[in-house]
């Protein structure tokens, strides 16, 4: 069963690219958080990769996972919408 493409009921999404022209939007969650990585997955935003050791928090280096949605992936959501 393919998931919905849920990015057009993210306000932040309908502004950024509807409003703002935004080419890209990303976003960030600490490696070790896979409930964060889980809603931007959920939400259409593609895994961009990790930064090892890349945030420091309370004394201790964290990996932090990258994810992005472009435009146009978001605009051919739209698309495919029924």
């Amino acid at each position: 069963m393919k998931e919905a493409f849920l990015a057009p009921k993210v306000p932040l999404f309908l502004f950024g690219f509807e409003e703002l022209d935004l080419h890209k939007i990303h976003a960030a969650a600490m490696s070790k958080n896979p409930a964060s990585s889980s809603v931007m997955k959920k939400v259409g935003m593609k895994y961009e990769g990790t930064f090892l050791q890349h945030y420091l928090k309370w004394d201790n280096y964290e990996d932090i996972d990258y994810y992005g949605l472009l435009r146009e992936d978001y605009l051919n959501g739209l698309k495919a919408q029924p």
